[in-house]
Parts: structure tokens; sequence; C-alpha cells
């Protein structure tokens, strides 16, 4: 009986079967066995999801310092960089770049021919915004530097003042102190205050 059965096993054939991943993939079966090769294909949503920094008006050089290692990371910083990719690296580059920038910017991005166009035109918004904000720190730099106590202005008035400039400099990433604040008070305030 037992060569009954091993014969029966030998006997048998092996119909091969077409095997689905339960992640979204490809299988294919070679016939005259049951040998499956399978070719898994992830692109986002699952534990392996990559998230990307959001882009406000204050933390560009931040904002593409992490972008880059992760673009660099996940196989796409070619096509940011150079613009040479296949088509599928440089939808996926460029919608990482959209899904990091404010809503009001993904339209003009979206238009853009490929990932690098996109890259370049955040670069451009963001050097324009940095001048802006160095013209005005310049600006409040100078009045600072030419502050002076107007006649009949109250104490109070002019400690705002200054406190004011001060803080503005100080957002705006200038590296003037309190102390050099105080010091520029008490060199200012008329006599009868000090």
């Amino acid at each position: 009986m037992a060569g009954t059965s091993s014969s029966a096993s030998a006997s048998r054939s092996v119909t091969p079967t077409r095997r689905r991943s339960p992640s979204r993939g490809r299988s294919r079966t070679i016939r005259g066995g049951d040998i499956v090769v399978r070719e898994i294909v992830r692109e986002g949503g699952g534990s392996g999801a990559m998230s990307y920094p959001s882009l406000t008006k204050t933390n560009y050089t931040e904002w593409s310092i992490i972008m880059r290692v992760q673009l660099q990371g996940a196989g796409l910083w070619e096509a940011v960089e150079t613009g040479e990719a296949s088509e599928r690296q440089e939808r996926q580059a460029l919608g990482a770049i959209l899904r990091s920038v404010p809503s009001e910017m993904v339209p003009v991005l979206a238009a853009k021919d490929n990932a690098k166009d996109a890259w370049d035109a955040i670069k451009v918004m963001r050097v324009g915004v940095n001048r802006v904000r160095e013209a005005r720190r310049q600006k409040l730099r100078k009045e600072f530097e030419n502050l002076a106590f107007k006649s009949g202005e109250a104490i109070e008035d002019f400690t705002l003042r200054i406190a004011s400039i001060l803080n503005e400099l100080q957002s705006l990433g200038d590296s003037t102190t309190e102390l050099q604040a105080v010091q520029k008070y008490l060199r200012v305030v008329p006599a009868r205050y000090a």
C-alpha cells in the first residue's frame, strides 16, 4: 500500500495556481512547478509611508534640508537635483513636494513640467521673502540705532517703542539683545529719568 500511495502522488500532476499577494503586486507561476515570483509595489499608505515636513513662511531652510534628505532616502532626489529621472520618479518627487507646501502654492507648482522646476520655483519664492525680511530688518536696525527720546514723550511710550523695535528685530532673526536695548535706553533717555 505504501508503494501505491507514493506512485499515486507521483502520478498526480501539480497544477500551478496563480497566487496574489495581499499587498498590491504582480505574481506569475512557472509551468511544471509551483514556483511563484512576486513583485510587491508599495507606494505610501502603509507603515512605510513617507511623512514630509510642511513648508511655512519662516522655515524654508529647515524644510529644504529635511526634504532633500527624505527625497534622497526615497531615491527621488535625482529628479529634483538634475531633472533626469524616470517618469515614475518624477511624479513621485513632484507629489512629495506638492504634499509639503501650503495649499495656495499647489496650483502654481503642479503646472510645472517636472520636480526640478517646482523646487526651483519654491527657491525663487522664498528668496524673495527672505529679501523682504532682510530689508525690513535693516530698516528696523537703522531705526534702533537712530532712536532718540522725543520732546514731551512719556517714559512709558519710549519704553514701549524701544521694546517693540527690539521684539520685531528679534523675530526677524537679528542678534540685537535686551542688554543692547537697555544700554541704548540709558544713553538716550533724558537725565531727569536716569
